[in-house]
């Protein structure tokens, strides 16, 4: 499914100028960027995840409408 979406609906290989339209040119980069971001997630290793998991707790952030940690 991931390969369906990321080759076909994102078009993330594909070429995306149009030659006649600006627009479809631009429409057709911002389904190739979400491929990409999908691409890049699917790249990322665990022990990455887990540093930046762990720098973002150090950041003692108040929780949004006063939420408490579960």
């Amino acid at each position: 499914a991931v390969k369906c979406i990321v080759n076909e609906i994102c078009g993330t290989y594909d070429l995306t100028l149009h030659p006649e339209s600006d627009r479809q040119s631009a429409f057709n980069e911002g389904k190739r960027h979400g491929g990409r971001v999908l691409v890049g997630v699917a790249n990322l290793n665990g022990a990455a995840v887990k540093a930046a998991d762990a720098r973002i707790a150090k950041r003692n952030l108040p929780n949004p409408k006063g939420r408490k940690d579960g």
